[in-house]
């Protein structure tokens, strides 16, 4: 299981691109700020290879993103510039 943010930094979209296992039948993606408050949760499509975010609402700072599927849970960090 892997996810990557791109562009980072990002912007105005950023596309979380991931890769699960293939017995995967749920799986959930977690936003978090840097004081570790959720700013933005999804369900992914465990078909999908991808997930576009708008994140213009978003202030500029460090963001925390994680992926949880099958009890597994994989992280990265997401900078957002303005």
């Amino acid at each position: 299981m892997d996810i990557v943010a791109k562009p980072n930094p990002a912007h105005n979209i950023v596309t979380f691109a991931y890769t699960l296992p293939d017995n995967t039948e749920t799986a959930l993606l977690s936003l978090y700020s840097a004081n570790g408050k959720l700013v933005y949760k999804q369900e992914l499509n465990t078909r999908a290879k991808e997930l576009q975010y708008n994140c213009s609402q978003l202030k500029a700072g460090i963001y925390y993103y994680k992926v949880s599927a099958n009890g597994e849970t994989v992280s990265g960090k997401l900078v957002i510039v303005r």
